[in-house]
């Protein structure tokens, strides 16, 4: 699933577009992966979806043009493990593009309650000591689940960071890598 082609990919469609189910073949590979057999794609209704638009428009400029130019899709796992993840496609073109696949927990749960629980997870609970966020109540955890994996998908297409993931091609230009990595 490193081709764009595998997810029915045009770079003319509107981003707006591109935010829809997850294909068959990529929610199988997913229940593969987290041996998750109960995972199904969320569909956004219309006020899902607006707000993961809304949550686009707070991005850097930067981060708008390479999700315009580079985003296969973002996609919804009901039931996901964690909050988000960001994942590279290689590009026949020699490009880098990417998919985005979020908890839809992100889109009612409060940011406050997200960043509590994704910082509470990285301790061991503790008799009489709590670790609690405060951001008030305007945003949903959406903030920060797309605009963390966004700082991936960025990352990724940008390499700001050197690639420390093995099946990453180093020089991504390199139409020999590429052709490894294909399925």
């Amino acid at each position: 699933m490193s081709q764009p082609e595998h997810f029915s990919f045009e770079i003319s469609l509107p981003l707006s577009e591109r935010i829809k189910p997850m294909p068959e073949s990529l929610l199988r590979l997913y229940r593969q992966m987290d041996n998750r057999p109960d995972y199904e794609a969320y569909k956004l209704s219309a006020v899902d979806k607006s707000l993961v638009l809304e949550y686009l428009s707070f991005l850097p400029s930067i981060y708008q043009k390479v999700f315009r130019d580079n985003c296969v899709g973002i996609y919804f796992i009901e039931g996901f493990i964690g909050n988000g993840i960001a994942s590279w496609v290689a590009g026949r073109d020699n490009k880098v593009y990417f998919h985005i696949t979020l908890n839809p927990a992100s889109l009612k749960d409060s940011l406050s309650k997200t960043l509590t629980e994704r910082d509470r997870s990285c301790f061991i609970p503790a008799q009489g000591k709590n670790i609690t966020i405060d951001a008030g109540t305007k945003y949903k955890g959406l903030a920060y689940a797309l605009f963390h994996e966004a700082t991936h998908a960025v990352d990724y297409v940008k390499g700001v960071t050197p690639f420390v993931e093995r099946n990453l091609p180093k020089n991504i230009g390199q139409k020999e890598i590429l052709k490894k990595i294909y399925f």
